[in-house]
């Protein structure tokens, strides 16, 4: 999990980035997003050190986490994050915007896939 938040007071828009087929962590999307002003969580779900080789073993709870550490720490404009992915992240973030609970602290999930 890497964080990049841009210079100057917030609230900022923020996007949790997921990685596609390869994992691991996207940074430099993160950090393209990160240059036009936006907060950014480039959030690893696997083939990381500590996660599963495989995307077919990752649980959902492991995005709730990253969900409660954005809302808690990061703050996003909104109370919410967008959540974009590119190929099967992209894919992940139609599964995230669905199953993401709304009857808790969370409301619903903005997702994007560029």
């Amino acid at each position: 999990m890497s964080a990049l938040r841009p210079a100057g007071d917030g609230p900022f828009p923020t996007v949790i980035v997921l990685n596609g087929f390869g994992g691991g962590i996207n940074k430099v999307r993160a950090a393209a997003y990160g240059s036009r002003g936006m907060q950014t969580l480039a959030l690893g779900y696997f083939k990381v050190p500590g996660l599963s080789p495989y995307i077919s073993n990752t649980p959902l709870e492991h995005f709730k986490k990253a969900f409660d550490y954005v809302i808690d720490n990061l703050q996003p404009r909104g109370g919410r994050p967008t959540v974009g992915g590119q190929l099967r992240g992209g894919e992940l973030t139609y599964l995230l915007g669905r199953s993401i609970p709304t009857k808790s602290r969370h409301r619903p999930v903005k997702v994007f896939r560029p």
